[in-house]
């Protein structure tokens, strides 16, 4: 994740992404073995156009006051999110509007969460009064996942729950229980839900991680693939698409490597100048460390399975902050570069915006939406 500047920190960051796919030749591994399109850009906020608002609902979150939380849609009045006595944490799109997790003010920790089901139309049904914490919203958006970590009277976790739910009438469809003290992660939701089960940790740092299929209609559990996750993994490593997880390069001591989740075949190598960001809609965007007085980066939208590339964009750019519009086009955060913090010294983005980029690289434009206060809801399929 980026390290941004504390005084520009967001109060939410939600948002997501993913890049590249079409099909390679096969046993051709190397991303940089196919001809580059010469498409590339620089993203300066101040020298772009405007867009549009997000095509997705977005949150304009108040300063201090959430009574004036509000959510947008391009075209429409916005929709107040006030609820008496809670917070709106959290923003996910489903088929019939939005979920939205609110913290009750007066509750204890062991049960806060309240969920509602925000209408297009701006009304609100409550769909638990009490809930677990949603993981994820399936990509159909009708059904949603929560997780509850049971722990004993030493606070040490003994079990985890995951329950899958219908929006419609709130029936569990199914529950899945995985005893022991293992951190369980949701990655993504179709018609089944990836999830990683991540033992503790050695006293060397590294951790075992099974990556799980479940499909709740039908109860059954497969173990995708396992492996050692170490402290020095890549920051890509782990990340999963449809078909896809990144694992660390076997024939190198730096890198990352695409391989099919099903098979485990390795399908292409990143350059051991990237890693991998987010994936979605067949493309795998990926990412360069910062570099220089002005924190650049490079951001590449690759085809999932092949590598091949698609577009290049160069910039302040924040990898906290991106999230998939459609097919065709991603929104992230950049800036102009840093500039001066005041006299206490350090530094601060100067001009940060979200920012609407196409895959094939046809440019980007500013999105019309206030970087400082919004955040853009959750798509269905990803967590957050």
């Amino acid at each position: 994740m980026i390290s941004a500047p504390s005084s520009q920190r967001l109060r939410a960051t939600t948002v997501v992404a993913a890049a590249a796919a079409l099909l390679m030749l096969p046993g051709l591994f190397a991303a940089g073995a196919s001809a580059e399109p010469a498409t590339s850009a620089r993203i300066k906020p101040s020298a772009l156009p405007v867009g549009p608002e997000p095509r997705s609902g977005w949150v304009s979150w108040a300063h201090g006051d959430q009574l004036d939380d509000e959510l947008h849609r391009a075209g429409a009045e916005p929709i107040s999110l006030a609820v008496s006595g809670a917070t709106a944490q959290q923003v996910r799109e489903a088929a019939a509007g939005w979920l939205v997790d609110y913290v009750v003010w007066d509750r204890p920790l062991t049960a806060p969460h309240r969920l509602v089901l925000v209408r297009p139309d701006g009304t609100k049904r409550v769909l638990a009064q009490r809930s677990d914490q949603v993981q994820v919203v399936s990509a159909g958006g009708a059904d949603y996942v929560t997780k509850r970590e049971v722990f004993d009277r030493r606070h040490r976790r003994t079990a985890t729950v995951l329950s899958s739910i219908r929006i419609q009438d709130g029936h569990v469809t199914n529950r899945l229980r995985i005893a022991g003290a293992d951190l369980v992660r949701v990655r993504l939701m179709r018609s089944y839900v990836i999830l990683d089960r991540v033992a503790p940790a050695t006293k060397g740092g590294a951790s075992r991680v099974s990556t799980i299929r479940w499909r709740p209609t039908s109860g059954r559990v497969a173990t995708q693939w396992r492996r050692t996750a170490h402290r020095t993994d890549d920051l890509g490593v782990g990340k999963v698409g449809r078909q896809e997880i990144v694992l660390p390069d076997p024939r190198r001591r730096q890198g990352e490597t695409v391989v099919d989740l099903t098979t485990h075949r390795n399908l292409w190598q990143l350059p051991v100048s990237e890693h991998a960001v987010r994936f979605g809609h067949g493309v795998l965007l990926t990412m360069t460390d910062k570099a220089g007085r002005e924190d650049v980066r490079t951001l590449r939208a690759r085809e999932a399975r092949t590598g091949r590339l698609l577009a290049t964009y160069r910039g302040t750019i924040f990898d906290s902050t991106l999230r998939w519009e459609s097919s065709r086009s991603f929104v992230i955060g950049a800036a102009d570069g840093l500039e001066p913090a005041g006299p206490g010294g350090g530094s601060v983005w100067a001009n940060p915006s979200l920012i609407r980029c196409s895959t094939s690289g046809a440019g980007c434009e500013r999105v019309d939406a206030d970087f400082t206060t919004s955040s853009i809801s959750t798509e269905p399929g990803t967590p957050s």
